[in-house]
């Protein structure tokens, strides 16, 4: 599972960073992408404690 949400968190970081290469670090899709990143990130702090 672990290894699963580290994997997500990757995807999620790549797909951010492309999209605001494209648009913008404003754009309403970045802020999506980052809130979910900080989301993931928030459970694989918690599964590592």
């Amino acid at each position: 599972m672990e290894k699963n949400l580290l994997e997500r968190i990757e995807e999620h970081r790549h797909v951010m960073l492309n999209t605001a290469q494209q648009t913008s670090l404003c754009s309403k899709e970045v802020l999506r992408l980052s809130s979910e990143l900080d989301t993931l990130l928030n459970q694989y702090t918690k599964q590592s404690n």
